[in-house]
């Protein structure tokens, strides 16, 4: 049994993306795409060498599947990306996961009338410069009532770190 996994190389089509950044983890899924973990964004290259960038401040999480072996992030906006990693993906997930958490200054969540949450997000950009996120969360329906809610959660996120409205 060996002690020591040796990871697969960064791809060449992913080294080039980067410029001079330096990769914290990487990972190549199942389909070629590779997901590269560098300190403001996440990077995500295609086989055809495609390149994505999604700063760390606009994801607002990201969950393991074991049994699927697939790390799926979740973006404010509501796009996901779907990763299906092959080998031990333990550095590429603890990265995504310091660095999603990184971002975060401040959360307020509250539970929203008739099942659901609210949850206001504080979060640092690569500049330092802060923004609120709203996300309702859940089977929370979109109507005055939980507007009125992420008002109120929103208001007293950015109240707590001194942002003013």
């Amino acid at each position: 049994m060996a002690l020591f996994r040796r990871s697969a190389p960064l791809p060449d089509t992913a080294r080039s993306a980067l410029g001079a950044r330096k990769p914290l983890g990487w990972a190549t899924d199942a389909r070629g795409t590779t997901g590269v973990v560098v300190v403001d964004h996440l990077v995500l290259v295609d086989p055809d060498g495609k390149v994505r960038e999604v700063p760390w401040q606009l994801f607002d999480g990201a969950d393991w599947s074991d049994e699927q072996a697939t790390l799926t992030l979740r973006e404010v906006d509501g796009d996901t990306h779907v990763l299906r990693l092959p080998d031990d993906p333990r550095r590429f997930t603890q990265a995504v996961r310091e660095r999603i958490e990184a971002s975060l200054v401040h959360v307020v969540q509250r539970p929203a009338p008739g099942g659901g949450m609210v949850r206001a997000a504080i979060r640092r950009d690569s500049e330092g410069n802060l923004a609120s996120q709203v996300s309702i969360l859940g089977t929370a329906r979109r109507d005055a009532t939980i507007t009125e809610l992420a008002e109120r959660v929103e208001a007293e996120a950015r109240g707590a770190v001194g942002l003013s409205e």
